[in-house]
């Protein structure tokens, strides 16, 4: 008996403190924030974008949003919160995977929502932006660029709005089941 006590203090941690806090509800509200922010601008983007006047419409707009007074500052600062929340994103939930097998599915849904953070982040930038400027630069839209961009644009409407719905379902699975959380009868 000894033996299963030390064999279970043995690592130091007991099952209780393997499981993490649940999320506050601010990280709720942050998150439906700002991916609500995102999904609502790439919503935009892609109605501009099949509008009947896009060809006309589209390079005008493109102009606008890249020097926009509100929306580009904050975009960048927004961007300055990228390799914060990578590298937090990658200690918590994805070492969290391995580290903390019984909080396995929190840590499953923060990796998915890292790993589309990151597909989103490397669409825009490596595709999406590209395509904008050559737009801006040009003037007009060719028929080639607009329908690449209206793709992209839909595939990042969908990218958003799965990583929004993602950010709910961490805090979901985070917050304790409602057996644990009703009150226990007492015995007589």
């Amino acid at each position: 008996m000894a033996a299963n006590k030390q064999e279970s203090s043995g690592s130091g941690h007991s099952p209780k403190a393997e499981l993490l806090e649940p999320l506050a509800p601010a990280a709720l509200g942050i998150t439906c924030c700002i991916g609500g922010l995102f999904t609502g601008l790439s919503l935009v983007d892609y109605s501009v974008s099949v509008h009947g006047l896009a060809p006309q419409l589209l390079p005008l707009y493109l102009q606008w949003k890249h020097a926009a007074p509100i929306i580009s500052p904050m975009m960048l600062f927004f961007a300055l919160f990228l390799p914060l929340e990578s590298i937090r994103a990658v200690k918590e939930d994805v070492m969290g995977l391995v580290s903390r097998p019984a909080a396995f599915a929190r840590h499953a849904v923060g990796t998915l929502a890292f790993l589309l953070m990151l597909g989103v982040v490397t669409c825009v930038v490596g595709t999406v932006m590209p395509a904008e400027q050559a737009a801006i630069a040009a003037g007009a839209m060719s028929p080639d660029t607009l329908s690449t961009l209206q793709g992209w644009y839909l595939v990042m409407l969908l990218l958003n709005v799965l990583t929004l719905l993602l950010g709910i379902a961490k805090y979901s699975v985070s917050q304790p089941g409602a057996a644990a959380a009703a009150p226990k009868p007492k015995a007589e």
